[in-house]
């Protein structure tokens, strides 16, 4: 008998393959809850662990809700009331029709779920608390896995950033342009020389504009420290493209999916840590030394998968040959019995011949039976 079961239901929202995904933009699952003239509103890449969720407020909330969620582009939104509840919400619904999927699910925002928020991510406002809580359990549900895994929620104010309407925003083209919705053309495309998956916090950053002095101030102070030294930054651009999407290849170890090669290349990732984080540290400058001294070189993960993962692994787990000869003494003596199962058989024999005694015993095999000792009439 073969069990059988869904181990998982696949959404727009919730999609963690890399083939299904494009590793320069966030895969958003949003979810809005709204009560009494307001609405919390939280979105979550599950491919990344990433949460961040905001509250909005006032007389044209309906408005902002919509700003919002044309900044963040997600995929598919879930709320405790029907669109029809919502005129605006409709309408920019309807402009998006095919691209982002809509549904009422009141079932997930329960005085629970927003318990195991709150007991998870803190005394955060409780609007930010039924929408964080909706989307944990929505993903519990689907997916069919623990959530421990978002571990974290960055809530934010609307004032941190610099505020724009989903017009002024489209007429911008910071990251897709009006005409085609095409990157080339954007502000995205004439910054954007990434050559890895920063690419994401690149995008992340000019749609969300800081208003706040210091934190540009820090962000050019690091720029310029690069910028002004060409021996460093090309060093650390060429550890950098070496590099791999680690955070969604972690997700993927998470939820089971990885493949032996998929782990092998978070070994190669890790593999390059040590030196970048030196290259930072020798920076003299604050921000890429804090960045550094964040920087957990996960050394014991990498002896894991370099000393039991094979160089190069099959690309399917089920072809075999994925862990390394002498990681584990038992594998190593069931490969030898596969590789070499006449010698393993004539042991049994000669083994089962002293036991009992009997020398001209035998062991066959047929199709009917499998294997079999055979012993002469004279024996029985």
């Amino acid at each position: 008998l073969v069990k059988r079961e869904v181990i998982r239901v696949v959404t727009p929202g919730t999609l963690i393959e890399s083939e299904l995904l494009n590793e320069s933009r966030n895969n958003y699952l949003a979810c809005i809850y709204v009560t009494d003239g307001a609405a919390g509103l939280c979105f979550c890449d599950i491919s990344t662990a990433y949460m961040t969720a905001t509250v909005i407020t006032g007389d044209e909330w309906e408005s902002l809700l919509i700003n919002e969620l044309s900044t963040y582009s997600p995929r598919e939104i879930i709320s405790n009331i029907p669109s029809e509840s919502s005129e605006t919400l409709k309408e920019w619904l309807k402009s998006r029709e095919g691209s982002v999927l809509y549904s009422a699910f009141p079932q997930h925002f329960t005085d629970e779920n927003t318990e195991n928020a709150h007991g998870r991510f803190g005394n955060e406002d409780e609007r930010v608390l039924f929408a964080c809580g909706a989307a944990l359990s929505y993903i519990k549900e689907t997916q069919k896995i623990d959530t421990e895994y978002i571990k974290s929620v960055s809530v934010y104010n609307r004032s941190q950033y610099l505020e724009m309407d989903s017009s002024t925003r489209r007429n911008l083209e910071l990251c897709e342009t009006i005409v085609g919705k095409e990157k080339r053309g954007t502000l995205l495309w004439v910054l954007d020389r990434t050559s890895t998956a920063a690419a994401r916090l690149m995008r992340e950053r000019i749609e969300h504009p800081v208003t706040g002095a210091a934190e540009i101030l820090r962000r050019q102070n690091a720029v310029g420290a690069l910028f002004e030294n060409l021996m460093l930054r090309e060093e650390i651009s060429e550890k950098l493209s070496h590099v791999l999407d680690l955070e969604r290849l972690i997700t993927r170890i998470i939820y089971k999916t990885a493949t032996a090669r998929e782990l092998r290349a978070v070994c190669q990732t890790v593999s390059y840590l040590p030196e970048i984080k030196s290259l930072l540290l020798s920076s003299g400058n604050d921000e890429l030394i804090n960045l550094a001294v964040n920087t957990d070189e996960l050394t014991d993960i990498f002896e894991l998968i370099d000393s039991s993962i094979v160089d190069a692994p099959p690309f399917q787990v089920r072809e075999g040959g994925m862990i390394k000869d002498a990681y584990s003494a038992e594998l190593d003596e069931l490969r030898s019995i596969v590789n070499d199962s006449k010698s393993y058989l004539d042991k049994i024999e000669v083994s089962e011949r002293e036991k009992t005694g009997i020398q001209k015993l035998k062991i066959g095999y047929n199709r009917v039976f499998g294997y079999y000792i055979e012993i002469p009439r004279s024996s029985s």
